[in-house]
């Protein structure tokens, strides 16, 4: 389904030249941080992927904020059921968790903006999804 909203993700990568530094390359397929680098320059990049980028790894836009928010939702044919929102404060604004220090928690409420775009992305979906 051709949805139109890449242009609320981090903007993508896919060439290592052609990325701009800072940046993240990470696995596809990690969680918690695993296998994720904030890499400075194409030289780092070739330290953690010295054959390329191929289907190993992705390289994305850094973001940057000290506040990261996660959005959980139970959603039934992309109807959203329960909405759980959680504010998280780091110690950095440019981290990869868990290697940044956590200075708070809190719940918050999402804005109905935002709260539309990420229900746009779970067209005939059901399950539990989580965005952060």
């Amino acid at each position: 389904i051709e949805l139109g909203l890449l242009m609320q993700l981090p903007q993508p990568y896919t060439s290592v030249e052609q990325a701009r530094y800072p940046c993240i390359l990470k696995s596809p397929t990690g969680e918690f941080g695993k296998d994720c680098f904030i890499v400075n320059s194409l030289d780092e990049v070739r330290k953690h992927a010295p054959q390329g980028l191929g289907e190993r790894w992705i390289m994305q836009e850094l973001i940057y904020g000290c506040f990261e928010y996660s959005v959980t939702f139970l959603v039934d044919h992309g109807r959203l059921l329960e909405v759980l929102g959680t504010a998280y404060e780091y110690g950095s604004t440019a981290y990869v968790y868990p290697d940044v220090r956590k200075v708070g928690k809190a719940p918050f409420e999402v804005p109905a903006g935002q709260l539309a775009v990420m229900q746009a992305f779970l067209v005939e979906y059901s399950g539990v999804c989580n965005f952060n």
